[in-house]
């Protein structure tokens, strides 16, 4: 039977995944860390990495699922997830993901979550229009084009 991906599985690898870099979390930074790791996925295979979509709230996209069971403290960081038995290539975009957006703090990952242009921005209407479900299509399309690094891209810059 299938069973969807949990956010709840991946807000505990982003968790662990942290630990092991020797990066400090809060709970916003974990939700701008499990939305980096959606919208890379997201860009790069065309499908959705949880079954939750990220909604738009103050500090930027959120899953409330998610957030709520972290901040109850009802993570399991001991069990395993469904992103440790992901395919290769998947769990090290997810990975790449964590290194690259947990160097940064909660609020720098806030304040990049709001630029101009920015799925929470479309959303929101300018931060006017709270709560709504963030589009895939809004998601996917802006990390193909401004975080997602093809190999193209990385050959030319050199």
């Amino acid at each position: 039977m299938f069973r969807a991906n949990d956010s709840k599985e991946l807000l505990a690898y982003i968790i662990r995944k942290c630990a092991q870099y020797g990066y400090k979390i809060s709970y916003t930074k974990c939700q701008k860390l499990m939305y980096c790791c959606y919208g890379a996925y997201l860009a790069q295979f065309g499908k959705r990495l949880v079954a939750e979509h990220p909604h738009a709230w103050s500090y930027g996209p959120a899953f409330p699922r998610a957030f709520n069971a972290h901040h109850k403290g009802r993570i399991d960081l001991d069990a395993p997830t469904f992103v440790d038995a992901l395919p290769q290539e998947e769990k090290d975009l997810v990975d790449g993901a964590i290194q690259h957006f947990g160097q940064y703090n909660a609020t720098s990952l806030t304040n990049w979550s709001h630029l101009q242009g920015s799925p929470w921005d479309v959303t929101t209407m300018g931060g006017k229009k709270l709560y709504d479900a963030i589009s895939d299509v809004l998601i996917g399309d802006y990390f193909k084009n401004n975080v997602i690094v093809s190999d193209s891209q990385q050959a030319s810059a050199t």
